[in-house]
């Protein structure tokens, strides 16, 4: 179903808002890069080589885009002389002959020095540009490995019909990077360059005083990004980098889903039922483990969040089996958020489907009813030893709800549908779902103890 507008601007700004508690773990494919100013620390630091890999790159991106090719268009070069002893091949370079003769061939006549011109492209200013190629191009290595073009990010039907957006992309800003630095190290100018282990004094004194000012981008490349970000691995100086340029998501249904997780997130650590586990943050990435864990005070269960991932708990998918049979690698299925919920060896779930249903949206608001239905049958198997609510719907408006009955108002079966509102609300939230589990869970000795 088309929905023309979405999200005002007024509306986006709230909830990018919402999300400035942690949105410098956010690296989903679908993000433009943006400025926001609340920083977690601790979590930058636990994740401090992956942020600054990409932040990196981000920073770099115009001179490894467009600075390289002005140095090799007007590459520095010295015309050097090497002195052969032949019979006059090409020009004399007579004093060198002469002072040949009286040192080792004294009255030889015969012999001459030449020295025919070369053009010499080794020089230390070129040679930190082969470095800061080299680099790039393995940070670049790095970073397809960690995220493979066939898991960058799960595309729906809605986002693919939306896919001039990912020119604007990081990602496609950091595959364009790839691109040129990749290009750039073909140039025959580059063929003669040492690349150096490490970078001396007097690269950096040749490339700031170079009359090219392409070289000076090299020197600043080295020593205000590459330099604090990944050898010193200043934490300091990632921390400035995230302050003015964080990942954004792009698309609105991405960013309510974002701002739905965050809220659960919130609500969890304030709970006074729940405590978080620090060391378990991550971040928010394709084919990440899982996002955040909290333990439950009372009963020591713990709770563990997933974004846009199946968890090894929500296997086996019907969908999957029958998809199998046509395609041999489908695209995987799965609620937009997981929570993974473990007591004593057992385990239980509880999936949250996010869609961003406004209240003119009646016809959206059954779609997606029905795609959580859908995702009951797909994970049948696995959801026969839950205990109920095993999923339930966000949605942006509660307007588009004509009854909103409580949790416990709620027959065994039902879908719960909660708007954004509605997640802290003490009889509709999420923390009232995870008692409603274990409640029934105490209930019922046939499935697991839960929250």
């Amino acid at each position: 179903m088309e929905r023309e507008k979405l999200l005002t601007s007024e509306e986006r700004t709230e909830l990018i808002k919402s999300i400035g508690d942690g949105i410098e773990t956010y690296l989903m494919g679908y993000a433009k890069v943006t400025q926001l100013g609340t920083l977690a620390s601790r979590i930058l630091e636990q994740h401090q080589e992956d942020l600054s890999t990409i932040h990196y790159l981000l920073n770099s991106e115009d001179f490894y885009s467009n600075d390289v090719k002005k140095i090799l268009k007007r590459i520095d070069r010295s015309t050097q002389r090497r002195y052969t002893e032949s019979r006059i091949p090409r020009a004399v370079n007579w004093p060198m002959t002469i002072k040949m003769r009286y040192s080792s061939a004294y009255g030889d006549t015969s012999r001459f020095v030449c020295s025919p011109p070369r053009r010499d492209y080794d020089l230390p200013q070129n040679q930190l540009v082969t470095y800061l190629l080299k680099k790039g191009h393995s940070l670049i290595q790095d970073y397809e490995r960690q995220y493979p073009r066939t898991s960058k990010e799960a595309i729906d039907d809605e986002e693919e019909s939306q896919g001039s957006k990912r020119s604007r992309t990081w990602l496609a800003k950091v595959d364009w990077i790839g691109d040129s630095i990749r290009e750039d190290q073909k140039s025959p100018y580059l063929d003669d360059v040492t690349t150096p282990e490490r970078v001396t004094p007097v690269m950096l004194t040749r490339s700031s005083h170079s009359r090219n000012r392409a070289y000076h981008k090299a020197y600043d490349t080295y020593c205000q990004e590459y330099e604090p970000l990944k050898i010193k691995n200043d934490l300091e100086t990632l921390l400035d980098t995230v302050r003015h340029q964080a990942l954004e998501p792009l698309s609105d249904d991405k960013l309510f889903e974002i701002h739905i997780l965050f809220s659960v997130l919130r609500i969890l650590r304030k709970s006074d039922e729940f405590e978080e586990l620090e060391d378990e943050r991550g971040l928010i990435a394709p084919g990440r483990d899982k996002v955040a864990v909290y333990r439950h005070i009372e009963s020591g269960c713990i709770v563990s969040i997933y974004y846009d991932m199946s968890p090894n708990s929500l296997k086996p998918s019907h969908y999957l089996t029958a998809a199998r049979k046509y395609r041999n690698r489908p695209s995987s299925r799965r609620p937009d958020i997981v929570m993974e919920i473990e007591h004593n060896g057992s385990m239980d779930l509880f999936c949250l489907e996010c869609k961003l249903v406004r209240k003119d949206h009646t016809g959206f608001l059954y779609d997606s009813l029905y795609k959580c239905l859908g995702y009951l049958k797909d994970f049948q198997e696995v959801f026969n030893s839950c205990s109920w609510p095993q999923i339930g719907l966000a949605i942006y408006d509660k307007d588009v709800l004509q009854k909103t009955p409580p949790i416990k108002g709620l027959e065994e079966g039902d879908i719960p549908i909660m708007s954004r509102d509605m997640l802290s609300d003490n009889q509709y939230g999420i923390v009232q779902i995870l008692q409603q589990k274990r409640y029934l869970s105490e209930k019922s000795s046939s499935v697991p103890v839960m929250v």
